[in-house]
């Protein structure tokens, strides 16, 4: 009511009068989207889908002028392919018809069978074939070539900043040499983990994780830098980009004592990754040794007497501590012991 006081006032608006009209807007106005998403998995069921569009189809209904974009990501993980089917080609849900008005889309995972010329350190995901009837509805946009994947890689880091320690108002970029060791180091790494892990073993998301864990490490202080009261201290940027890759490609490969102690013949070991990455981060080996040894010691964690500090317990907590104060994913995978 107060509202529509306001609007039936034929005389211009003040700014304070604009700005009650505004607040009345947003406190009584009722917003409803127009995009939905689900992302889909094995354990989704028909009633649970059927859910998920009751209240969508009832808005839609009552909207016929607007439409509504339903988006299914990784639509053949489902067992439910025949209901996306029937809501994508007949237009039906359990045979009752759907609104005119909503658009549907969706996101698949290539379904490749495996063979002994595949087979990689890690499974591929499981999906399903999709109905005959969805076929010609894909459209496959591929992988990045290597051009275009440095392009990309590329422009991402030239636009990535960092926050001044001294001033977090203050927005600085990479210097020249650190944008093109840092790109370099990327696709040495996502070309390495795909050719030898497998072609889903790295994503985009890792290239983002880079830039996420390189603001963090550029960020962090040692207790011993900071009572140190050097106002201009300035991050090395070799020492982020360094750790940054450990994290996100080099520790999630085993060493090549690993791998004779499983009879694998087949998983890189890490020290051919560590040769690639020394390439373009000189002493790659060494600033991550140094950095593990400075961060996982007595003085920083209280470790148990009976308990050595030995390379897998410092890689453990680095990995752990890091990935809890970033959020992080982080999967530990190994004998217990």
């Amino acid at each position: 009511f107060q509202l529509q006081t306001l609007l039936n006032d034929s005389r211009s608006p003040s700014i304070q009068k604009s700005i009650e009209i505004f607040n009345e807007y947003l406190i009584h106005t009722q917003i409803k989207p127009l995009f939905y998403r689900l992302l889909l998995h094995p354990g989704i069921t028909e009633e649970q889908l059927e859910q998920f569009m009751l209240p969508i189809c009832q808005l839609a209904r009552e909207l016929p002028q607007i439409e509504f974009v339903i988006f299914f990501d990784e639509v053949n993980t489902s067992s439910c392919l025949g209901l996306f089917k029937e809501m994508f080609m007949d237009r039906t849900l359990h045979g009752n018809n759907l609104p005119k008005n909503l658009f549907f889309t969706a996101a698949i995972n290539p379904s490749i069978k495996p063979s002994d010329n595949t087979l990689v350190h890690r499974q591929d995901y499981l999906v399903h074939q999709l109905p005959q009837a969805l076929e010609n509805l894909k459209v496959s946009y591929g992988t990045l070539e290597s051009t275009s994947l440095r392009d990309y890689i590329v422009k991402k880091i030239a636009m990535f900043r960092v926050n001044s320690e001294n001033n977090h108002q203050i927005v600085m970029p990479l210097e020249e040499y650190a944008q093109e060791m840092l790109a370099d180091s990327i696709l040495n790494a996502q070309d390495f983990c795909e050719r030898y892990l497998g072609r889903n073993s790295v994503s985009q998301r890792e290239i983002q994780r880079c830039f996420n864990l390189i603001e963090f490490f550029w960020k962090i202080r040692f207790d011993d830098e900071i009572e140190s009261g050097n106002d201009l201290y300035q991050p090395n940027p070799v020492r982020c980009i360094a750790l940054a890759l450990t994290l996100i490609y080099y520790f999630r490969l085993p060493t090549k004592e690993d791998n004779i102690q499983r009879n694998d013949k087949q998983t890189p070991p890490r020290e051919e990754l560590a040769t690639l990455l020394s390439r373009t981060i000189p002493n790659f080996l060494d600033i991550i040794q140094t950095e593990l040894d400075k961060f996982v010691n007595i003085d920083n964690f209280v470790i148990p007497n009976a308990v050595a500090i030995n390379q897998a317990v410092r890689e453990h907590i680095f990995a752990i501590v890091v990935s809890i104060v970033t959020r992080t994913p982080l999967c530990i995978i190994g004998a217990p012991g």
